[in-house]
């Protein structure tokens, strides 16, 4: 009797699995998304796995999802782990990305529709019923109001409740107990901690009231290899890769990027014409396996195949997925599983590898220096791998091949022109100042370096072609290595320099008569004049100051407090302007990752190639001038390496010298000589009111010059 009973009153509750809630309930409308219409994971097949690992289904605790960009991760991903959770699991969720201004961006927009178009109103706020029509027709029941708690800092729904928290602050992330975790932009947090070890100390305990039944999800963008959250997240886990068979071969492989597989390539190919430049449509596949290739048209395919498989399960038939989730390692524990996906997944309408392969050539020029800013978006937005910061030596060698056939102290504007390059539009000089002061005149002994550049307008926001023009060094001093080898050799010294100015032997008289003023004659029959010169006011100040304010022509230099290293986690500029009137903040060491790669450029004049942006040309060596001994060894005494804090954390990158001894004044020149280029290039853009970019500045300069 009691059996017939339950038969009649008793109904289970239906247990809906994430995708199965998100495609039934969740309405997708323009704001958040570029298709209007009820969620379908047809078109992100990959992502269903992702959706479903809040559900007790899987059995591990910690996810990591290291992934690139335009995946869809945060639409049909994490706001589908919240809806889920309010409506088939509740319980309390902790929500944190990157900013306060991202979550109240979030709260507002995505996670606010998310709710509204969802049937999940009756279940969050005050549960006062209203009806009404919402986007696309459908009743909304049960809509919350303000008052009932639904700000940015959370929303209270029925057996649980949304907290948020920022990112940038996770060291005093409140003590909430918390079953769901959900941690978007990790690698984008910048808290107070100092390590991954501390970044999990301070996220497990707030899951220790829910230890049988937690579950904590971790997404994120990859940045640098040497901070990076999710990195050290996802190799704790089995590392998975979503797998679709080969056309050839039948196969099950991950999608990767061209590398080369026993000596030939393998992933996306691509084609280039004479120039370096893509080859419009020329992108495929070449399978890591067989070698056998197919376009992106059969990942759209296997995508179709995998969908049909899945609707048939869902009908109770038997049928097996194309494509699916491999691991590739074994996780440290039970508790951790790890998913790794790239943007070569991306579905129909998005960036596809076509447009991946254009912008890849543009970023590594067959002729020209690699940018590394873009190279690193690439290998963070489109590959979802880490950018690994290295260290650097510099060549001498590599830059004594590219003396041209142009004298010392000429402008070669028609070389210019014949490699490439354009017009010369401007002209700089920088000073670097060496020596010692004594108590009088008679006790100084110093040395004043310059080294005066053309450049071009062949140029971007980090690269432009140059020219050395001339360099030398108005003084004796002498480095104590220096002085030994002279007295060992037994010659004397009968003259002295100092920096105190008004005096016979000052060399900053000698600089203007020699240097400054002087009119350089072009190829063309012109004649230029440096446009602007800048002096390292590092040391000797009063003296270098004093120079900086007689010349209007003339600018004061100094490397910025933070240019002890280039902090990982910040994009300085290249210079910032001081307090003081013409004394500007020089960022060295991104100026000698610019300069770095300027001198790697590889470049033939009997190839019928225009020069590469950021080629650096030197005149022919004479006059004991461009030698290696006198000039271009200097360019080779630094290296770049890591800078890590007492506990052995990975602050920054920083060049040093290579031994104390080593000496660096040209190197240094060339260092100003760039951060006075880009000075007067940003100042000019801002006196015309034009935004700043090196082509504007050299259409201004040209158009002036007509």
């Amino acid at each position: 009797m009691r059996k017939d009973l339950e038969k009649i009153f008793y109904k289970p509750i239906e247990r809906l699995t994430p995708v199965q809630w998100a495609e039934a309930n969740r309405y997708l409308t323009k704001e958040i998304s570029n298709f209007d219409g009820y969620l379908n994971y047809d078109m992100t097949p990959y992502l269903r796995e992702i959706a479903n690992i809040i559900s007790e289904d899987f059995k591990s605790q910690i996810f990591a999802v290291k992934k690139g960009s335009q995946l869809g991760f945060s639409i049909a991903g994490l706001l589908t782990h919240i809806g889920w959770i309010m409506s088939q699991s509740p319980g309390n969720i902790l929500f944190i990305t990157e900013t306060d201004k991202k979550i109240k961006e979030q709260m507002q927009g995505p996670i606010n529709q998310m709710i509204e178009n969802s049937n999940l109103s009756h279940l969050v706020g005050s549960h006062n019923i209203r009806r009404d029509r919402g986007i696309g027709g459908k009743e909304l029941t049960g809509r919350r109001n303000k008052a009932s708690g639904d700000t940015a800092n959370g929303i209270k729904f029925k057996d649980g409740q949304l907290y948020t928290w920022s990112g940038q602050n996770i060291g005093n992330l409140s003590s909430w107990s918390i079953r769901y975790g959900l941690y978007d932009e990790v690698d984008r947090w910048k808290g107070n901690y100092k390590t991954a070890g501390d970044f999990m100390n301070l996220i497990l305990p707030r899951h220790k009231s829910f230890n049988a039944n937690k579950k904590l999800i971790f997404g994120s963008t990859p940045e640098l290899k040497e901070t990076s959250n999710i990195e050290s997240i996802y190799q704790l886990g089995d590392k998975r890769k979503y797998h679709i068979p080969c056309l050839h071969c039948g196969e099950l492989i991950d999608l990767r990027w061209s590398e080369v597989v026993d000596e030939t390539h393998a992933g996306i190919v691509y084609k280039r014409d004479n120039n370096g430049r893509y080859i419009e449509n020329s992108a495929e596949y070449v399978c890591q396996t067989c070698g056998g290739s197919f376009k992106e048209t059969h990942k759209y395919d296997m995508y179709e195949e995998t969908n049909i498989a899945y609707r048939k399960r869902e009908r109770g038939e038997n049928a097996s997925d194309v494509c699916m989730w491999l691991p590739t390692s074994e996780p440290i524990n039970w508790q951790h599983s790890s998913y790794h996906i790239s943007s070569l997944y991306t579905p129909l309408g998005f960036d596809n590898w076509n447009d991946y392969a254009r912008n890849w050539c543009l970023i590594n020029p067959i002729n020209g220096a690699v940018k590394v800013g873009a190279l690193q978006g690439f290998m963070n937005q489109v590959l979802g791998e880490c950018f690994e910061e290295r260290t650097k030596e510099l060549k001498a060698n590599k830059i004594m091949q590219n003396c041209r056939n142009y004298e010392i102290g000429e402008i070669p504007d028609a070389l210019s022109i014949e490699d490439g390059n354009g017009e010369i539009v401007l002209i700089t000089c920088a000073i670097d100042l060496n020596g010692r002061m004594g108590e009088t005149v008679d006790d100084d002994d110093v040395r004043l370096d310059y080294e005066v550049v053309a450049w071009c307008k062949n140029g971007d926001e980090d690269f432009v072609s140059s020219y050395s023009i001339d360099h030398g060094s108005i003084g004796n001093f002498e480095r104590l290595k220096e002085k030994r080898k002279r007295e060992r050799d037994g010659k004397g010294r009968d003259k002295f320099f100092t920096y105190r100015h008004g005096h016979e032997n000052s060399v900053w008289g000698i600089f203007e008569r020699e240097v400054l003023y002087r009119n350089y004659t072009t190829q063309t029959g012109k004649q230029m004049r440096i446009a602007m010169c800048g002096v390292d006011t590092g040391n000797y100040t009063i003296y270098a100051n004093e120079f900086v304010k007689k010349h209007k022509q003339c600018i004061a230099l100094k490397g910025t407090v933070e240019a002890d290293y280039s902090n990982l986690k910040t994009d300085k500029a290249y210079f910032k302007k001081g307090s003081k009137d013409k004394l500007y903040g020089v960022e060295n060491n991104r100026i000698k990752d610019r300069l770095s790669e300027c001198m790697n450029i590889d470049w033939d004049y009997r190839n019928g190639i225009s020069q590469g942006i950021g080629f650096m040309n030197f005149p022919t060596p004479g006059h004991n001038k461009y030698t290696y001994r006198t000039f271009f060894h200097e360019f080779e005494g630094e290296k770049r390496e890591m800078q890590k804090d007492p506990l052995g954390n990975a602050k920054g990158m920083r060049w040093v010298k290579k031994n104390v001894e080593a000496a660096q004044h040209f190197w240094d020149c060339r260092v100003y000589n760039y951060a006075i280029m880009r000075i007067v290039a940003t100042n000019y853009c801002k006196n015309f009111k034009v935004a700043i970019s090196w082509d504007n500045f050299c259409k201004i300069i040209l158009y002036r010059t007509k």
